[in-house]
């Protein structure tokens, strides 16, 4: 089984650390290591270099690839231009069924927190050898909710599947996308699970997915193919890749398909995507996570890092409130709220010309 990491986001709502120019796979939040050095020490204990392929943006290859080392530079689909999910995956699995026509393989993100890596890798294997009995499957991984989180997608479980080897497989009843906190909290109540994005297939079979649902997809893929292994292929992908509609995985392919198993993985999992889940991370939800030079007094449980080392950040009085201080910006939020109004803060920034070079 090959694996590909997905390592093309901007991540917006770790903002202002995470920028367009430097996203947050490329910097430190939990410890002295980037988040993508993180999942690639932690995919190299069961993948060899020559089973990793990466997908990545072209603005930023050369700083992915070097946080990376040892894969070959052959297994890098570099897209010219931002596109979805599916629209990136697509690409990725063109590359790697070039190189391996028919493999298996497993999608794994550049910006997760795994604590349990051992159950990881189990959950890895049984999707390997769900796939060896059945090729033609799709397998996606969900995880057990700790609480009610509104910024995750949710897997409906459905009956229970018997395969050799492979234990708490079953049906996808139904995918749920985002919801408020009254629906995500129903969610929690039934039993449903964290969607990781983790998924398995073989590349035959997910590319039969695009001829089949996202046909205008896959004609530029087929447009592609000839100029694989060849001096042309860069030139060929930044021609061809940005005519293609911008795909999400999600409800382009999932909310489509009948036939796909859950694998309920049982390891601790984090998708390291807004400030509170760097706290609750770091501290396990309570109590001050402190970086740079900073005096918090009569502070209680809230982040405060501070990226300037000449300036001091002091805090008084405060409580479950995050501050990031940057050498442009400074963001003072509630912990609470702010994964969700820093997305609001972003597409301010994007509406406005004077305010733009901040993202």
């Amino acid at each position: 089984m090959n694996i590909l990491i997905l390592a093309g986001g901007s991540g917006t709502r770790l903002w202002p650390v995470s920028r367009t120019g430097k996203p947050k796979q490329l910097l430190q939040f939990i410890d002295n290591k980037t988040l993508l050095e993180n999942t690639y020490a932690r995919i190299r204990k069961h993948f060899q270099p020559r089973q990793i392929f990466v997908g990545t943006g072209k603005k930023i290859f050369p700083a992915i690839r070097s946080q990376v080392k040892g894969v070959p530079k052959t297994h890098f689909a570099i897209e010219p231009s931002l596109k979805d999910r599916g629209t990136a995956m697509g690409l990725a699995v063109l590359l790697m069924d070039h190189q391996y026509p028919g493999s298996s393989f497993t999608v794994n993100w550049s910006d997760h927190y795994i604590a349990d890596e051992q159950a990881y890798f189990r959950t890895m294997d049984e999707a390997d050898r769900l796939l060896q009995i059945q090729p033609e499957n799709i397998i996606v991984v969900g995880v057990r909710p700790r609480f009610a989180h509104t910024g995750f997608e949710y897997l409906e479980p459905g009956r229970p599947i018997r395969f050799p080897g492979v234990g708490h497989a079953r049906k996808l009843k139904s995918f749920k996308i985002r919801a408020d906190r009254k629906t995500t909290e129903q969610y929690f109540k039934k039993g449903y699970l964290w969607n990781t994005g983790y998924l398995a297939a073989t590349t035959t079979r997910f590319l039969e997915l695009y001829k089949t649902h996202v046909p205008e997809v896959y004609k530029r893929l087929v447009q592609i193919r000839p100029a694989l292994g060849t001096t042309k292929q860069q030139k060929t992908i930044d021609r061809i890749y940005p005519l293609m509609p911008k795909v999400d995985f999600e409800t382009g392919f999932i909310k489509k398909l009948k036939q796909i198993t859950v694998l309920e993985g049982a390891f601790d999992w984090i998708d390291v995507g807004s400030w509170k889940v760097v706290h609750d991370t770091i501290s396990g939800g309570s109590g001050n996570i402190i970086k740079g030079r900073v005096e918090a007094i009569a502070t209680e449980d809230s982040l405060i890092y501070n990226y300037e080392p000449d300036k001091l950040v002091a805090t008084i009085g405060l409580k479950d409130v995050v501050v990031i201080n940057t050498g442009d910006a400074l963001l003072v939020a509630d912990k609470g709220s702010s994964e969700e109004k820093i997305r609001d803060l972003i597409t301010t920034l994007k509406r406005q010309k004077r305010l733009k070079r901040y993202l």
